[in-house]
């Protein structure tokens, strides 16, 4: 027959056992309060401990490691390892959902400083910038017909500012947004839109919802992090023109700075990359076509502009004259000389790819390119072009006219065909 085993024990309420009372590894029960202790050495020291109350960790000093207290909602670790929690600060919220599989929208827990503060992971897959919004519902969308004149255009709403609002000309979305600027509740361009090109605007006039372009499955884990708004955060998208292991990102890294790099929607580990003086560098060639989102935090002040369109970036094409000089598809603008007679050549780009063509001060319109593949946005028909000559410049500096490579051929803003 079993025999009973029984622990060492006591009835007596609040009777708790002394270190000589247990041996290591030997429990004892108070049966009135209903307590488990056991006998923990450490450090050379011997203490009872209430199992049954749970174990707490010992207070942290520079040479033990310990707990930490949570008095609210966050925790944040600094870049030298410094633990600190807070009742309301957060540096980066987490947000999980599950998708229905007919969802697009959702209320954010945190609303966001501007979209480039919220990263989204469906089924752990990083989503690119272009694949959601930080705003409200449906949005408000305003039309408008370009009449040649016309530069500015009013909404029937005010939105938030110009982060909460997309553009697009002729149906393509304008991501440089350098052509246009916001002001209250008008839409001021740099250069007025071309006759009957169609011009719409949707606005997001809240910043409490997410919206992603498409519903994903049902059952898929949606991962919402919005970051502190107290931080600057920036997100550089970048396409893969040509193969390539560089690529200018407009902005120098500097101390404190922390960079977060995704490859196609795969996260990119720091030794996988380098970044030095404005380029971005990686261990391996990314193909034509891919793209890559560099997002920067910093606690220093980021520069809109320069870190989109940096100095570096511009391709001064201006070392030949009458040579058929081809504009480099790596640079995004292009400033273009002329004297007597200078002539460029243009090649196809990858779908979506935009480029600036400005003219050199003082220069005119005996600026012509040779493009492989052009439709003119001014031209009603749409009419597909084949190596034909385009004189982009129709007055003198400062006009500034915007290519979008789209449907195989690169459509222009303004400018004529010979």
């Amino acid at each position: 027959m079993a025999s009973n085993i029984k622990l060492k024990r006591s009835a007596v309420p609040g009777r708790v056992p002394s270190v000589n009372d247990l041996a290591l590894g030997e429990l004892a029960i108070n049966t009135y309060d209903g307590k488990l202790y056991l006998k923990r050495s450490y450090a050379g020291n011997d203490t009872i401990i209430d199992v049954s109350a749970g174990y707490s960790l010992p207070v942290a000093t520079t040479s033990v490691l310990g707990g930490v207290k949570v008095d609210g909602t966050s925790i944040t670790v600094s870049q030298t390892g410094v633990i600190s929690a807070g009742t309301a600060a957060y540096t980066i919220n987490r947000q999980v959902e599950i998708a229905d599989g007919s969802t697009t929208t959702y209320i954010l827990q945190v609303a966001p400083k501007s979209p480039d503060y919220v990263d989204v992971y469906i089924d752990g897959v990083y989503q690119q910038k272009s694949a959601f919004v930080a705003g409200s519902g449906t949005g408000v969308k305003d039309s408008f017909i370009g009449n040649g004149i016309q530069t500015d255009f009013v909404l029937s709403v005010t939105p938030v500012d110009s982060s909460y609002i997309e553009v697009y000309l002729s149906g393509i979305l304008q991501k440089d947004t350098t052509a246009y600027t916001l002001t209250d509740d008008t839409v001021y361009f740099s250069e007025a839109i071309p006759v009957d090109v169609l011009v719409e605007v949707i606005s997001i006039d809240k910043k409490s919802q997410l919206i992603l372009s498409e519903a994903p499955e049902s059952g898929a884990v949606i991962e919402i992090l919005t970051y502190s708004p107290t931080l600057n955060v920036k997100k550089i998208p970048l396409l893969a023109t040509t193969a390539s292991s560089e690529f200018n990102i407009g902005y120098s890294l500097q101390v404190g700075d922390l960079a977060k790099l995704v490859w196609q929607g795969v996260y990119q580990h720091s030794d996988a990359y380098s970044i030095l003086d404005y380029t971005l560098t990686l261990d391996e060639t990314v193909a034509v076509g891919d793209w890559l989102e560099l997002t920067l935090i910093t606690s220093n002040a980021i520069d809109a502009t320069t870190s989109t369109l940096a100095s570096s970036t511009v391709a001064e094409n201006n070392d030949g004259i009458g040579v058929n000089t081809p504009l480099d598809l790596n640079k995004q603008v292009h400033k273009l000389s002329w004297t007597g007679s200078y002539a460029y050549t243009l090649g196809n780009g990858v779908e979506g790819q935009i480029i600036y063509l400005v003219p050199s001060l003082g220069q005119s319109s005996g600026i012509y390119i040779t493009v492989a593949n052009i439709r003119l946005l001014s031209d009603g028909a749409g009419s597909l072009a084949t190596n034909s000559v385009y004189f982009p410049f129709s007055e003198v500096f400062p006009t500034v006219v915007t290519g979008i490579f789209t449907d195989g051929a690169w459509n222009f803003s303004g400018g004529t065909v010979a």
